[in-house]
């Protein structure tokens, strides 16, 4: 409803300026209206994936993933069942907007979640190893060590007491 709204507003530019722009210099000093959805949706986003927090309409949301057992990695990953229809899918976009915007804002790097990456593949495939999402090792930050390069497998195995 928000984004409909501010689609009919359609302000002008001089009109969206007054509207963003300190008061300082004039202006109302809104969030830019663009920001203001994609923070909802990402605050959306925050609730389904917060283990503490239940509502009849997260399991709708959580039932559109295309993993549902898995859903931080469908949320990370935008993977979504499409024939549940757009809305999860263009949450799901918003969610990697926000992120890469809000990575770029701090110079840091996106730490991908792997597993279902359709960006990071093993020969061809995309990864996946039930027994380390289970484990909660999802990002690459996980397989880097303080040096940052790929840990060695024993070193793999000490840091995150895996046993053999």
């Amino acid at each position: 409803p928000v984004e409909i709204l501010v689609k009919k507003a359609e302000l002008t530019p001089r009109g969206y300026q007054a509207v963003v722009s300190t008061q300082s210099t004039g202006g109302i000093g809104l969030i830019l209206p663009t920001d203001f959805i994609i923070g909802l949706k990402v605050s959306l986003l925050g609730k389904i994936i917060n283990n503490n927090f239940s509502h009849d309409w997260k399991d709708i949301v959580i039932n559109q993933f295309k993993y549902p057992n898995n859903t931080t990695i469908s949320v990370e990953n935008a993977l979504s069942n499409q024939k549940q229809g757009s809305f999860t899918q263009d949450l799901l976009n918003r969610y990697q907007e926000w992120k890469s915007k809000s990575n770029l804002s701090s110079s840091s790097t996106i730490d991908h979640c792997i597993w279902g990456n359709n960006k990071i593949k093993d020969i061809g495939a995309k990864l996946w190893n039930t027994f380390l999402i289970n484990n909660k090792i999802l990002y690459l930050s996980q397989f880097i060590n303080g040096e940052g390069e790929v840990m060695a497998y024993e070193e793999f195995m000490i840091k995150w007491d895996i046993k053999p």
